[in-house]
């Protein structure tokens, strides 16, 4: 007996030390910081701007942002001068309205030192830091009056002339600021809102997808219909609009990336859909936190660059047409800008042939070239076994890397222009944007050459005082010696086996709890040594490594650079966004840079041996635990519940008290938990037109066979921990009570007390019910745990039921807090006046089952009214799988599994009758 609670003891430690080391790992394990902070050059101020008065939004507010002499200019609201855009910028949950300040600074500044026609008008909403992640009535409301803004905002500009009047409000939203944006267009037009005054919608780090947590009905019924209605291809009114989702990567710990990744929807949208994710980002490369994003200079310097390219020089207001307002977003978050078609082109340089094989993998190395020059590969010679090509450089502006179909006095005819089509920024660390690398990258040569005969490359003259080395490396290679699929275990590898570019699969990581950490090694004489000492020496090379390594996950496109942060690591974890599928598999590509490319002097290039380099491949135990927090947290209330359930099961035919107050009760009957896990396991293979949770998960890529056994005994762990704390708190309270206040107030113990206790505990409740619903249900529950405290011997099921109660209480604070803050505005009002009460049928539900319990077991009354054992058990153990499969993302609808529960069990039979017949059986 001793040696099977040991083990039972040691098994539960090792789960809970993994859960904590997993939730550890995932709110501290990650790359640091790497933004640079965002400052302004002047103080701030906030311009109020009164909408009509209406008691239902006292406690927002509409403003301007300005600084200096802005707001002496515009401090009276009066734009009368042209090239003035509006922006609407929206917070998200429980944020500053003055998060709006880095974007808004930044404009100002570049309005003032770069563009002066160009002038940013920053107007931000507070919504009194309200929850709107959590409660979805607050998003409702936040929607109704952000509609409200925009309607006044531009009526600011009535008095502009007319070509040049603002007759649309560019809107940016943070967090769930970016749902307020969407909302926007989905709401009715009872309210008489211009459907056209929003075309171009940004946002940063928003959950698009689906809430982040899924707790209230309204939420969910929010969500459903907004996706609705912007994957209804045929929805008119979203024809002219771009919407952009830029989000952080593993640094947001609040809003994973597969929640915002909206990639998938240009496919199903009238809306044009950019969705980018910030460590691919030309010229921020870094993964931000969700905070973050509101401040990172980077990131904030290319958003800003990209709405100043938005606007249109002859009108001064954003473009008009979406096709151009969508190309010029995707250049600056997709990296690569789409040349416009051309029949020709003029070669007006010095050209110089390369016709001869040997001569094919070129390589050019400069500093600030005197004159033009093009080089023309004729194609022809190349040997027909190279299927791909291979190019990097830092050309820039005025260059093309063309394939020409045929050449004709001096012009390449029908030029495909291989940069806007296959090329790739990837980040330098101490050149400026100017002079960014780029790769190309091609594996389709062999049909290419069917159509194209030559490639050309121009090396224009470099018009800067400033020295500018400038590099180019073609390599072209045959597939099968560069590509590599490694086998089921990583190995190190050594480098000098590789050639300039290689693609390393990784058919063996398919799921997002499998991580590993990928370390570049390098040798004392490597070039890396010679690079980091140089830049100590402050002669900064174009990289600080002469290798790169590229985690390509494209299933989702999204990549990450080893040279990506501005304080290089060596380290690359390697976590994936979403499960992959059988047929696919992610992979790494290495690319290796020759030494003089990188060094501003060739004098110590004797001295390095570029092959000595190593990539080692490590398996991250500890990351795998995050990432199961991360991706699998968020079930653990619906697999608690099913053991709570399934132990409600098993005590229909125990003894109807125990001694233990909760800890004895949860710790037997192991055993029988791996019938219960087989039968979860087997959910997984139920038909897929049930939309049940698992059906959504399969959808993003996220479940796994065995993903039940891991979250049941990963949830019991927890159960067993909840139960020794409540044991823990309610034992010295017994005590006190039983050997203290019971002896000196002996009619505390009487029936009539407990009956007056409950009374009283109802009217509380009611009372409390008509201001919040949230409320009254925290009143029942520390009802609940007072009487169960205070009884000698507590009944089986109302161990359990103390526990729903817990789990309906948690699940209903945001709203019981978002009643609780508008008390400083509103004074205590029913919340049903402010917003919808998602909590009322959960508060009606319970109280009923509870008055129920009261009358059949405490009174004595209604005995005759229950069922037989079997369809008892049949009732629960259906609602317990019906609560695993539509409750572990959609929490909300785990109250009601929760009511329809405890309804059963008020129907179970008395146990008492149960034994009599069963003495009589025994008899006949």
């Amino acid at each position: 007996m001793f040696l099977k609670i040991f083990i039972r003891v040691i098994l539960v430690a090792i789960v809970l030390a993994s859960i904590g080391i997993g939730i550890v790992d995932y709110l501290k394990n990650f790359d640091q910081n790497e933004c640079s902070m965002t400052y302004m050059y002047e103080y701030p101020r906030l311009i109020p701007i009164n909408l009509e008065d209406d008691p239902y939004f006292i406690n927002y507010k509409l403003y301007l942002y300005c600084e200096g002499h802005f707001c002496q200019k515009y401090e009276n609201l009066n734009f009368k001068e042209s090239g003035l855009v509006p922006i609407l910028f929206i917070t998200g949950n429980a944020d500053s309205h003055m998060q709006v300040r880095s974007l808004a600074s930044v404009s100002l500044d570049k309005s003032k030192t770069k563009y002066p026609k160009k002038k940013f008008l920053y107007f931000t909403i507070s919504f009194n830091e309200e929850l709107s992640a959590l409660y979805g009535p607050v998003i409702e409301k936040q929607t109704i009056y952000a509609r409200k803004c925009i309607r006044k905002i531009l009526s600011l500009f009535d008095q502009v002339a007319e070509p040049h009047r603002p007759k649309k409000v560019l809107v940016i939203g943070n967090s769930m600021g970016g749902i307020v944006a969407r909302n926007i267009l989905v709401l009715s037009n009872d309210d008489g809102f211009d459907m056209n005054s929003v075309d171009t919608i940004i946002t940063k780090s928003s959950p698009h997808v689906r809430p982040v947590i899924n707790i209230d009905s309204k939420m969910a019924q929010l969500y459903q219909d907004m996706n609705n209605f912007w994957l209804n291809s045929s929805e008119n009114g979203l024809k002219n609009v771009v919407l952009v989702s830029l989000y952080g990567g593993h640094r947001d710990i609040l809003v994973r990336s597969g929640l915002s990744n909206i990639n998938d929807w240009n496919n199903q949208s009238v809306a044009t859909v950019i969705s980018s994710y910030t460590p691919s980002i030309p010229f921020v490369w870094r993964s931000i936190d969700h905070k973050c994003m509101a401040w990172c200079r980077e990131f904030i310097l290319t958003v800003t660059r990209a709405l100043f390219d938005l606007v249109d020089p002859r009108t001064g207001q954003v473009y008009e047409n979406k096709e151009i307002r969508s190309k010029i977003l995707a250049q600056h978050f997709d990296g690569i800008k789409k040349s416009p078609k051309k029949d020709k082109i003029k070669i007006d340089g010095h050209l110089s042939t390369i016709d001869e094989q040997s001569n094919f993998f070129y390589e050019f190395n400069s500093y600030n070239p005197n004159e033009q020059k093009y080089l023309l590969f004729d194609l022809s010679i190349l040997n027909n076994d190279f299927d791909s090509l291979f190019i990097y450089t830092n050309l820039n502006r005025k260059y093309l890397i063309s394939f020409c179909e045929n050449i004709h006095e001096l012009h390449c005819l029908n030029p495909l222009d291989l940069v806007s089509e296959y090329g790739q920024v990837i980040p330098p660390l101490f050149e400026n944007r100017d002079m960014s690398l780029k790769v190309i990258n091609l594996n389709n040569l062999i049909k290419l050459k069917q159509k194209y005969k030559f490639l050309l490359i121009n090396i224009p003259i470099r018009e800067s005082k400033a020295p500018h080395q400038i590099i180019l490396k073609v390599d072209w290679y045959k597939m099968k010696e560069r590509f590599r699929h490694l086998t089921n275990e990583l190995a190190d590898i050594e480098l000098n086996l590789f050639p300039t570019f290689s693609r390393l699969y990784l058919p063996s990581i398919k799921n997002v709890f499998q991580v590993y950490s990928l370390e570049k090694i390098a040798q004392k004489s490597s070039c890396d040594s010679l690079l980091q000492s140089e830049i100590k020496n402050k002669n900064f090379p174009l990289l600080s490594s002469c290798f790169m390594v590229i985690f390509n996950e494209k299933h989702v496109k999204q990549t990450i650079n080893s040279e990506s942060i501005q304080f290089k690591s060596n380290k690359i974890a390697i976590k994936l966004s979403k499960n992959i599928e059988i047929n696919e598999s992610i992979y790494i590509e290495i690319i290796k840079f020759d030494p003089k490319h990188l060094l501003k002097s060739n004098k110590k290039i004797d001295i390095i041996d570029i092959n000595e380099f190593k990539i080692s491949f490590k398996y991250d135990f500890v990351g795998t635990l995050g990432q199961f927090i991360r991706f699998y947290g968020i079930f653990f209330p619906a697999f608690l519940t099913s053991i709570l359930q399934f132990y409600d099961i098993i005590s229909l035919r125990t003894s109807s008290s125990v001694s233990s107050v909760f800890l004895e009760h949860y710790n037997k009957n192991f055993k029988i938990h791996f019938y219960l896990i087989g039968i979860l396991i087997s959910l997984n293979f139920l038909p897929t037109h049930l939309e049940t949770d698992l059906e959504i998960l399969s959808s993003e890529s996220l479940n796994f066979t065995f993903m039940p056994l891991f979250m049941h005994l990963s949830s019991y762990a927890i159960l067993i921990i909840l139960s020794f704390f409540i044991t823990a708190i309610s034992f010295p309270i017994k005590l006190i009570v039983n050997n203290i206040i019971l002896k000196i107030l002996p009619i505390l113990s009487s029936s009539n007390f407990k009956l007056l206790f409950r009374l009283c505990s109802l009217i509380l409740f009611i009372t409390a019910y008509f201001y919040s619903s949230a409320l009254a249900i925290c009143f029942l529950f520390y009802a609940e745990f007072l009487t169960i405290v205070l009884n000698k011997t507590t009944n089986l099921f109302d161990q359990t039921k103390l526990f729903f109660m817990y789990f309906l209480m948690v699940l209903n604070v945001p709203g019981l807090i978002v009643w609780a803050k508008s008390i400083a505005t509103f004074s205590i009002q029913p919340i049903g006046i402010l917003f919808e009460d998602c909590a009322l049928e959960t508060a009606q539900g319970f109280v009923v089952i509870v008055v129920l319990n009261w009358i059949k077991f405490d009174v004595g009354m209604m005995q005759k009214f229950s069922l037989s054992e079997k369809i008892v058990s049949l009732l629960l153990f259906t609602n317990l799988l019906m609560t695993v499969l539509y409750s572990m993302i959609n929490l909300y609808r785990l109250q009601f599994f929760i009511l329809a529960h405890l309804l059963i069990v008020f129907l179970r039979p008395n146990l008492k009758s149960m034994k009599t017949e069963s003495d009589k059986k025994k008899q006949e």
